[in-house]
Formats: structure tokens, sequence, C-alpha cells
């Protein structure tokens, strides 16, 4: 008999793929693409240039900024309601307004670093703000303990007095100071580690998503230092020195930032065009030619070469309108001011756009987030938090136990979360991003109930003995009992929060990571002025009421656990709210796939020739679903054909597509790697040949990670394929039909 068919190599093409100059493999050009070193050459392939070495020493400047910050923020409230004498709503109002300047600045810190400094030019600068910041900070604690009649040290003391409204001033203006540094400081400095890996390589584009869990267990390490080591100097010993170490840790960050100047990568932009910009002409054009019509491309002149694929063209259809250049318009002069835009403008500036309704339905977290450093640690500083005879806690280095559920969650989410996970959804990662996220904020409200569910008990027992009226006595409750929701905001953190910052990296252009992370973080400073919004508002709603005020500074008649109820109420409407937008959220790495292969093909055909065959599985038989490859995440079982995908001859039409002299040879192993990455990236769920001979899957699997889920081939009652029957039965390849009653020459 003859070799089975799809296994002879004289007559079948392997019907998979391309070849391709993907950017999710690997190039063989000795250079790595778009980088630099810190002399500005290119860095080649297997240099000593990035990488870990690289991303470890930005994690150390991290390490010491994060000590720095939360030294700062996590024991404020203390600080305002004592030494500058605030009361408990004002200091709740002033915290979250100065949070949420922290996260909303990163914005403006980003703009700066992707259109005009750099990411290290901006690292290095705001590092400088950051130290002058803490260091009037210090100053101004060392005048407020001077001019003051005594320094605050117990934290259920009030002053006698405010400062003098000068020491006010240079606090405030030395605490805004700091958030200035920290929003160069913050965006820049995660994602210039994260470029220290090339995503080309597969096997650094792996090492990139674990730098960020990396990334956010070296935070969470020097959070728990803050909370435990400087809370307790601050609350024990003395403000002065509580906020001079800060300033030294940032000091420190910033030389071992410096030590790795000569390691680092640097991008390496060619179109020096400002990337911010280019994306807000699209909206501009839009908006100029909303009332403008077209039939074709060559009847209103949009810009689109007949070789390049639209990308999600069914969604933001509005935004299409900047490609259409009207007649009487200059092109020349059009071009130069930004009055039409390219196809990349565009479906750049739809990516952007597609991030948006995923940021709205995450601020409900982030009020949620707000409250561990606010009221959480007020309640604390309310109970029993004595261990042994002598030693108690401080509120805020309760904190901790937040951070440590974060460290000890964070191996367990990588070793056993994800495997157990990726046996179901044959998702590399686990989970996807969305799904990573969507878990964080269900477990958020179970926090927020059990919260009120302990406020509850708190107010109860503080009412069983007659403390209710004694706000400066500790009541007899263990402030073990505040433990649990800090572990499951912890839980939650290393789900929503890391996750938020893969899928702002990940999904923004590649010319706008920074400002991908500076969405990241504006979701908590909106967040944050959400939360003093809602405390102002219920408090002043509330104040008149014959139970008074919710947030009233005698936290004993305060009503904390009906705010609690508030937000996991609101925050349960929210996630109905998350899973419905997230739902149709279209992966911008199925765009990049989309066009890569386009590309390499060098069509000459519209989108709707290219297909996929998304598989959908019966009991003995397949039905094939041949579908537009429109950017859609696939759900089931990929399998490119190469009669629609192969590397095809410049000029080939959709009936030339069965010619067997219209293909030219493909790399069928580099397309393998691609499809492994939309696997991983959780686009599909399986992935497969078609018309593979046992030897041809030999070869394959001598390079892949993830071997064939099914191969594809003709099978009838003349042809019945058994060698290749026999070895993919063997290796747990499902074998598919085609033709199954008779093809042209076998009947």
């Amino acid at each position: 008999m003859a070799e089975e068919k799809g296994g002879n190599d004289e007559y079948y093409e392997p019907l998979l793929g391309i070849t391709s100059s993907n950017p999710l493999i690997s190039t063989n050009s000795g250079t790595i693409e778009g980088v630099a070193d810190y002399r500005g050459e290119k860095v080649s392939i297997g240099s000593n240039f990035g990488g870990w070495r690289s991303a470890f020493l930005i994690i150390g400047a991290e390490f010491g900024e994060t000590i720095a910050y939360y030294g700062i923020s996590s024991n404020l409230i203390s600080y305002l309601t004592g030494p500058l004498g605030q009361s408990t709503a004002a200091a709740a109002a002033n915290v979250n307004a100065w949070c949420g300047m922290v996260w909303m600045l990163p914005l403006l810190g980003a703009f700066v670093a992707d259109s005009y400094l750099g990411r290290y030019r901006t690292i290095f600068f705001s590092s400088v703000i950051y130290v002058l910041g803490l260091g009037f900070l210090t100053l101004s604690a060392v005048l407020t303990s001077l001019m003051s009649p005594t320094e605050y040290h117990e934290v259920n003391e009030t002053s006698s007095a405010s400062p003098a409204p000068f020491l006010i001033l240079l606090f405030f203006l030395s605490l805004y100071l700091v958030a200035i540094g920290k929003a160069g400081f913050k965006p820049c400095a995660e994602a210039f580690g994260a470029d220290q890996f090339d995503e080309r390589n597969p096997e650094e584009n792996s090492c990139k998503s674990s730098f960020f869990n990396w990334w956010y267990f070296g935070l969470c390490v020097g959070s728990s230092i803050s909370h435990v080591v400087l809370t307790y100097i601050q609350d024990n010993i003395s403000w002065i020195l509580g906020f001079a170490i800060p300033c030294i840790c940032m000091l420190l960050g910033l030389f071992v930032f410096l030590l790795g100047t000569k390691t680092y990568r640097f991008s390496k932009d060619e179109n020096k065009e400002n990337p911010i910009l280019r994306i807000a002409r699209v909206y501009i054009a839009s908006a100029r030619n909303w009332r403008a019509t077209s039939t074709s491309n060559e009847e209103e002149g949009t810009k689109m070469p007949d070789n390049q694929l639209r990308v999600g063209a069914d969604q933001f259809k509005f935004l299409d309108k900047a490609l259409i250049e009207l007649p009487n318009s200059d092109q020349v002069g059009s071009n130069k001011h930004g009055m039409s835009c390219s196809v990349d403008q565009v479906e750049d500036a739809k990516v952007v756009l597609r991030l948006v309704p995923i940021w709205i339905v995450c601020l409900t977290y982030a009020v949620v987030s707000a409250q561990s450093s606010t009221f959480f640690t007020k309640q604390a500083s309310t109970m029993n938090r004595r261990i042994g005879q002598g030693f108690q806690i401080p509120p805020a280095s309760l904190l901790t136990v937040n951070s440590l559920s974060i460290i000890i969650f964070i191996p367990i989410y990588d070793r056993l979360f994800v495997p157990l996970t990726r046996l179901l959804t044959r998702n590399q990662s686990g989970i996807s991003m969305l799904q990573r996220i969507g878990i964080g904020m269900f477990i958020s409200t179970l926090a927020m109930a059990l919260a009120a569910v302990v406020e509850k008990k708190r107010l109860q027992t503080a009412v069983d003995f007659g403390l209710i009226d004694k706000p400066n006595e500790i009541i007899p409750i263990s402030f073990g009992w505040l433990v649990p929701q800090y572990v499951l905001l912890g839980i939650a953190e290393v789900f929503a929060m890391v996750g938020l910052q893969e899928f702002f990296y990940d999904q923004v252009p590649d010319k706008l990571r920074s400002m991908g992370l500076s969405l990241y973080l504006s979701i908590f400073g909106i967040g944050d002025f959400l939360s003093s919004f809602l405390i102002y508002a219920i408090d002043k709603s509330t104040s008149g009421s014959s139970q008074g005020s919710w947030f009233q500074d005698n936290l004993n008649r305060a009503h904390l656990d009906y705010f609690y109820w508030f937000l996991a109420g609101l925050s349960a409407i929210n996630l109905v709210a998350y899973l419905y937008v997230s739902k149709f959220y279209l992966y911008k790495r199925v765009s990049l796939i989309r066009k890569t292969w386009q590309q390499s093909c060098c069509l000459v055909l519209k989108a709707s020739c290219i297909h996929i065959l998304d598989g959908i599985f019966a009991t003995n038989y397949e039905k094939l679903l041949p579908c537009a490859f429109c950017g859609v995440p696939y759900r089931k079982s990929v399998r490119p054909t190469a009669w629609q995908l192969g590397s095809l001859k410049l000029g080939t039409t959709v009936k030339d597509l069965g010619n067997k002299d219209n293909l030219l040879p493909m790399d069928y192993k580099s397309v393998w790697k691609a499809m492994e990455e939309c696997q991983k990236l959780g686009l599909t769920k399986s992935i497969g040949v078609s018309n593979f001979s046992s030897k041809k899957i030999q070869e394959l699997m001598s390079t892949a990670s993830i071997p064939p889920a099914v191969n594809q081939v003709e099978m009838n009652p003349t042809w019945q394929q058994k060698k290749l029957r026999e070895y993919c039965q063997a290796n747990n390849i499902l074998v598919t039909a085609y033709s199954t009653l008779g093809a042209k020459g076998t009947r």
C-alpha cells in the first residue's frame, strides 16, 4: 500500500501555516529588533544585555521604592489624626485624595516617558524628585516636633492643637512632591523591567509573564517590611526617624537602578512620531469625517492598501472614518497635520478604546482595595493587639497580613493553581488574564461581606462591655478577627492586581507600554477618589439621622458595617457588569497574529478569503465550520489550512489556492511555535495539524512543546490510513476525516 495520504510529500503540502516574520517567533537574524544597549548599538541574541540579571536590578530599585512609599502611606492616617490633629473623616478623605493623585499622576509620567524622555531617563529624574519629596517630608516632621508641645506616640491619643499652618502646608507640599516622583517611577520601572525580555523569543516571552509575579512578590516583601518595622518606629519611637528611613531606602533604590545601566536593553524607536498623538489623530480625524460616507476604498480615497488586512473590523466602526480622505483635501498636507490616518493608526486606536470598558468596571474593585489602609487600620486601633505580656502590634502593621498572604499565595498560584487549571483549560497560563481579574473581584466581594460581619461583632462587643462612649478604650476583642478579611484581600490581589498589570502592559500598542501600566495605576487613583466621594456623601447624608454618621470619630458609634455591606453589594453588581464586558473583549494578540500571517503570505486577497477551521466535535465525525479569521478568541480546536493560510505566491487568487504550484516552501516548525503561543495566551483550547504523516509529526515534535491534539486527513473506504491512525492513536492524537465518501481519483 502506498504511504498514507497526507504523508506523501511529493504531492501534499502539510496543511500548517506560513513562513513568517511573526513577532511571536524568535528570529535567527542575530540581533534583537528594536533594541539597543547603553551605547546605542544593536543587541545580539544571547548577549548579556537584558534578561533576569537586569530585571532583578530593576526589581531591587522597586523594592527600595516600595519600602519608601508604604512607609509613608500605610500609617499616614495615624499621622494626620495625631500630630496634625485632623478628624477621622477628614484624615480618611485626605489619605484617599493623596492616594488618588499617586495613582492618577502616572498617566502624566507615562506620557512624558513614551513621548519624550524614554523610560530610563524618566525613572532617573522622577527618582530624584521622589528623594527630594521624602527629604522635605522628614524636615516637616522635624519642625513639627520642635514647634509642637508634644510629639505623637500613641495611636489613640489626640493632639491638643494643630501645628502652625505653614507646617501643614510644608507637609502636604512634600507629600504631593512624593506623588509626582512616584508618577514617573512606578509605570516606567515596571515597563522597563518587562522590556528586558524579548517577546519574539518564546523562552523570554514566558519569562516576561513570570516577571510580573516576581515584581509583585518583591513589592509585597517591601511593603511587609514597611508595615512591620516602619509603622512600629513611627508609633513607638519617632515620626522623624519613621520618615527618614523611607528617604534613605529610595536613595538606595536609585543607586541599585543606576548600577544596571550598562546591562539594560533600551527601546530603539526608528519612528520618532509621538505615539500618543499618533492615536489621538485617529479620534480627531474620525470626528472630522463623522458625516462622510464611503462605499469603497477607491471612491473615498480611504488609505487601505490591498495587501493590508483589517483587524477587528466589526468593532468601533466609527473610527474607520479616520481612514477617509476627503476628495478636496491635500494628501501631503493631511498627512503632515494628521488629518488622515493609516490602518495601523486606526487599529492601535481601536486597541486602546477596547480597554476603556474593562478599565471602568474595575473601578469598584479599587474602591474596595482602598479600605485596607484607612478604616481597617482605624478599626484595629480599637482592638486588643497585644501579643504576650508587653508587645503591642501597631494598627498599621496588620497590613503585613495582607502582604504575607500574597507572598505565600503567589508560589501556590504558580506551582499548584496554574498546573491544575491547565489540565482543565489547556491554557498554558491556566486561566486567561480577564478570568484572573474576575476571580480577584469575586474574592474581594467576599472580603467586604466578611468585613461587615466582623465590624458588627466589634460593635456588639463594645456594647456588651459598656465601651460605646469610650473611644479611647481598647475593646476586649482580638485583632485576629480582622485577619481573614486581610487574607482574602491579599488573595484577591494575586488574582486581580497582578492580572491587571499584565493585562494593561500586554494589551496596549507596543509603544505605549508605560501608558498601559499607568492606566492600570489610574484605576486605583480614580478608586481612591471615588472612595473619598462616597465617604463624604454618606457622611453628609447620614450625619442628620438618629443613629448619627456612619463615619463618626467615635468608631464605637459609627456604622462601618453598613458601609462594608454597601461596598459588598456594589461589588456584586459590578462583577456582573464585568462578566458581560469581558465576554466581548477582543485580545490584541489575535489581531497581531492575524496581521502577521497576512504580511507573511503577501496576500492580494480580502480578509474574508482567509480562513481557519474551527472544529466542532461530535461522536464519530466532525463538522468543519470555516470562519473568517476576524480576531475572535477561539474556544475550540484550531487547525490552519495551508490552502488558505499557506505561503502563497504574490498575485494568487482564491480560485488558485488549490494549485500546488502556487505554494511556496514553509517553515512549519516556526509556525507551530506561533500556534503554541495562541494556546498559551488562551486564544484556543487546543491546536492541531492537517494532512501530516507520522514522519512529519515526529519532525514537528522534535521542537514542539505542545503536541498536536488532532490530525485531519482524507479518509474513506478506499483509503483507510491504517498506519497513520495507529501512530496517532499511540500518541493520543485524534484523527478526523474529510472526504469520507471518497474524493476525485479515489472512486
